[in-house]
């Protein structure tokens, strides 16, 4: 299951391995630090800063060894890169030290930077792969066929009812949100003098009071943060689809997929726009139906009549187009429908 920190990746950017987060872990036994993508392209500097300036990482072992702003890690494309910042001491990348003049080398998950006595551990968050799809499901069987009879000025086929072709095999994720694990992230927004101490593997009780309100707050302002997701019918919950449907003034008609369900929403503007015209009953019959060009929908010689053809291979049962027939078309017009 994926966090709701990944959700955005995942609903506008697809499930990419694009860098989400960086964590730097500090060898003085201080809660680690995460920064967002959006911080490391700005820039995350690593020094012991000045009264006027705080770094973003901060490293001071009181002997002004460590420069105000000793190295930066930066996003650059989707890698992340540590760039040599001091005059004066050497910044050492696992056993290789970048001085002066040194171009920017790309980190790895896992790379340690040594910065005079300090050790710093670098942790690169990325999305995950993307999840193999779900097996096909088997095609549904094709309705009975019967003669036809004449009801009404509508030819219809007397085969029992049965459920559409499905199309649902790929359901997207639904992501909300979860707590994250380990200790609070408020953390590391308070003044270094509260985090030295605290440990990720056993955080203190600062840590796990702030937690507290973690967990109450940050649920809370990530869904008003993505609260357009909740309303959109391709990333709502599936409870939320029936209300949607309400709203828009849409029928489902029973056992109509989730994924079909999802689509008939989508192009709900449409269908209201087209309703009642050859193009709107279209729409409808391949929203509902998943059909593409299979269907035919043609005039007849008869005044106020329209023809709808369907091959039966398609395995959609009759009674199934009937209904969705009757949703769209005027009320006036009769219709005739054929299996081919």
């Amino acid at each position: 299951m994926y966090t709701w920190y990944e959700y955005k990746k995942i609903l506008l950017e697809g499930l990419t391995m694009a860098v989400q987060r960086l964590r730097v872990t500090v060898s003085d036994g201080r809660a680690p630090q995460e920064f967002d993508a959006a911080a490391l392209r700005a820039g995350v500097v690593i020094g012991r800063g000045d009264g006027a300036v705080i770094p973003d990482v901060l490293i001071d072992d009181g002997k002004a060894h460590v420069s105000r702003q000793h190295a930066e890690l930066r996003l650059v494309g989707d890698e992340v890169q540590l760039v040599h910042r001091s005059s004066s001491q050497p910044t050492v990348l696992n056993g290789q030290p970048l001085t002066q003049g040194s171009p920017a080398v790309t980190l790895r998950d896992g790379d340690k930077i040594s910065i005079t006595s300090f050790q710093l551990q670098i942790q690169i968050l990325r999305a995950p792969p993307p999840p193999a799809p779900a097996p096909a499901p088997p095609p549904a069987p094709a309705p009975k066929q019967v003669p036809a009879q004449a009801t009404g000025g509508t030819i219809r086929l007397s085969a029992p009812s049965t459920q559409a072709a499905a199309g649902d095999a790929q359901r997207r994720p639904i992501i909300w949100p979860v707590a994250q694990p380990g200790p609070s992230q408020y953390l590391a927004l308070l003044p270094i003098i509260f985090q030295v101490g605290e440990r990720s593997d056993a955080p203190g009780f600062l840590a796990r009071y702030l937690k507290i309100f973690e967990e109450i707050w940050e649920p809370l302002e990530q869904r008003q943060d993505y609260i357009d997701a909740w309303f959109h019918p391709a990333t709502c919950p599936e409870p939320f689809l029936d209300l949607l449907a309400r709203w828009l003034g849409i029928e489902f008609l029973p056992g109509t997929p989730l994924e079909r369900r999802r689509g008939i929403l989508v192009h709900a503007p449409t269908l209201h726009e087209q309703r009642g015209t050859q193009a709107g009953l279209l729409l409808a019959i391949k929203a509902y139906t998943g059909l593409q060009n299979e269907v035919k929908i043609d005039q007849t010689g008869n005044p106020h009549t329209f023809r709808v053809q369907v091959p039966r291979s398609s395995g959609v049962s009759e009674d199934w187009l009937a209904a969705i027939i009757e949703l769209y078309k005027p009320a006036h017009v009769g219709y005739y429908l054929e299996l081919f």
